[in-house]
């Protein structure tokens, strides 16, 4: 594309690009996600902390942001960084997500790190795509369902020139003409919003599982997975779901863990999710890759999660529901659920509903699991 004369658009004066190495910029798509089973952005004013902390830092660095834009658990950029090396930007978000970090666990009560270690990345090579990529950034917000077309308060679409945190100097100025620039951006926005392509950046790099394996006995103090105890082994498998991504089967499979014993480590496995790791039910039974063959095995699988929370923490009947995300009081389960209870431990009804501190009508609950009442 024949370079003419560059014709700057009006930039925000205070934020400047910090020192360059060089002078042809280099593009990039950027996804910073949060942690699995948080939620990274929990209310607008979160967003808008994020945003500042940007704008905080954005100058000391040798890049120029060309588009954003913040969803619930998940932040999207395309960025431009005048830099030899290429390493600026990471630095950039590495410096931006410890800020809001520290930011999110005070006013949040978290603890440790909000998001997922790696800021995914990857070069954009061609303006065309470099402009394509702006639109799909911009799409967000629709694809996620927050906002039915680009109009969203946490977008740089709705940015005016020289006021927030992103600016199109680079894009312009490789470009080389402002007209031309817009009409390249015009065309890539009258497709309308898009979903996110598989390609739009690098899937992150898992860590080799006997690594991460071997990180964890470490973090429990066995150096030998033959001797590690059955009431360990479920922990270091919740961890090597949570930090490495793999499957329960694909997990028990290179622990060649015994089949008898397969179903209770399940069972714990989902209950480690939802305490460790604030994960709902239905988010566990997903990010185990578990598929049930009936709903007569899925709804014991949960009745037994439900048992073995209970049995280890004392919550109540309609505290652990909550934890799990499921509906409540939800009579019919219920009821399934304590006369399992009776049948496996040989309770009386009324020291089951007891035990799960039912203490809302207990009367009538009663009245459910002896049969002597319907439910309504």
């Amino acid at each position: 594309m024949a370079k003419v004369r560059f014709k700057r658009r009006p930039e925000n004066p205070n934020l400047r690009v910090g020192a360059r190495n060089s002078e042809k910029p280099y593009f990039y798509r950027l996804v910073v996600d949060g942690k699995r089973g948080s939620i990274a952005f929990p209310t607008p004013e979160s967003k808008a902390y994020y945003l500042n902390c940007i704008k905080t830092i954005l100058p000391t660095f040798p890049v120029e942001i060309l588009a954003y834009t913040l969803v619930t658990n998940r932040a999207y950029f395309i960025v431009a960084t005048f830099d030899q090396q290429t390493v600026s930007h990471m630095r950039m978000m590495q410096a931006v997500n410890k800020a809001y970090s520290q930011y999110y666990n005070k006013y949040y009560k978290g603890a440790g790190y909000v998001f997922k270690t790696t800021v995914r990345s990857k070069r954009i090579k061609d303006l065309l795509d470099v402009a394509d990529s702006i639109m799909i950034v911009h799409s967000q917000p629709y694809a996620t369902r927050l906002s039915d077309s680009y109009s969203y308060e946490f977008s740089s679409y709705n940015e005016r020139p020289g006021t927030g945190i992103a600016n199109l100097n680079s894009f312009y100025f490789m470009v080389g003409e402002v007209e031309e620039g817009d009409a390249i951006l015009g065309a890539a926005h009258a497709k309308g919003p898009r979903f996110l392509p598989a390609d739009f950046v690098n899937l992150p790099e898992l860590d080799k599982f006997d690594v991460i394996m071997d990180n964890i006995m470490v973090d429990y103090g066995y150096y030998d997975r033959d001797r590690v105890p059955n009431d360990v082994m479920h922990r270091a498998i919740t961890e090597l779901n949570e930090r490495g991504g793999y499957s329960f089967d694909y997990i028990t499979k290179r622990l060649d863990l015994n089949e008898e014993n397969k179903y209770e480590m399940l069972i714990k496995v989902i209950v480690d999710l939802a305490l460790t790791f604030d994960q709902t039910y239905d988010e566990s039974i997903s990010n185990l890759g578990i598929e049930f063959t009936s709903n007569s095995k899925a709804r014991s699988t949960l009745i037994d999660v439900v048992v073995v929370m209970s049995n280890r923490t004392g919550y109540s009947y309609d505290y652990i529901m909550n934890v799990l995300g499921l509906a409540y009081p939800n009579y019919g389960f219920l009821v399934e659920l304590i006369r399992y209870m009776s049948d496996m431990k040989g309770l009386s009804f009324v020291s089951c509903i007891k035990k799960l501190g039912i203490y809302h009508e207990p009367e009538y609950v009663l009245r459910l699991v002896e049969g002597v009442e319907e439910i309504g």
